[in-house]
């Protein structure tokens, strides 16, 4: 049974329609069923895309992960760059978190109170410990660049991603950017 001219026309339309994803869409899609917070159907469902979709990038993810973990690519930046680059961005982190704590003033006008913890008790300190293992699952072990100028831009690139594109289970799946916004309008 051969297809009609309009069918082949309405093929052409989906094919020439179809969402294209990037990388690191890609990445956080396979991401989110790796963590196994919703089911596979109910994320590609989420998504818009096929469940063979996700599978298939699923298996590229972790062949590619296999890979890197074999030696095949290369790594011309010392590992002591990454454990420096590690440092500094639980040091920005910090700082951070203590000019927040210092300038909450902003967030008490609106109504929400913040409350405090013992410094330096990590297992009080729940979310900034998750974003560590964050930091660690989803940068540094998947980390493949050429010198320390590359480095630091994807460095800077994850960050970016990971406050302003990445959905986070804490803030029911939007970004903290977005999270944070809602909470102060």
């Amino acid at each position: 049974m051969s297809m009609s001219n309009t069918e082949k026309h309405v093929k052409d339309i989906h094919r020439n329609t179809r969402r294209k994803f990037s990388s690191e869409e890609k990445i956080r899609i396979v991401l989110d069923g790796i963590r196994g917070e919703y089911s596979v159907v109910e994320l590609c469902r989420r998504e818009g895309i096929n469940a063979n979709l996700y599978y298939r990038w699923s298996k590229e993810f972790l062949e590619a992960g296999k890979k890197r973990l074999s030696g095949d690519t290369v790594r011309e930046a010392s590992s002591d760059k990454v454990v420096d680059l590690k440092k500094e961005n639980n040091d920005l982190k910090q700082v951070v978190a203590e000019l927040y704590l210092r300038n909450n003033w902003h967030v008490e006008d609106r109504g929400i109170r913040h409350v405090y913890i013992k410094a330096r008790t990590p297992q009080l300190n729940g979310k900034v410990e998750r974003s560590h293992r964050s930091d660690q699952d989803e940068f540094y072990q998947l980390l493949d660049y050429r010198d320390d100028v590359d480095l630091e831009k994807k460095l800077a690139e994850w960050e970016n991603f990971y406050h302003f594109a990445r959905p986070h289970g804490a803030h029911k799946g939007k970004t903290p950017y977005a999270s944070l916004r809602e909470r102060l309008t």
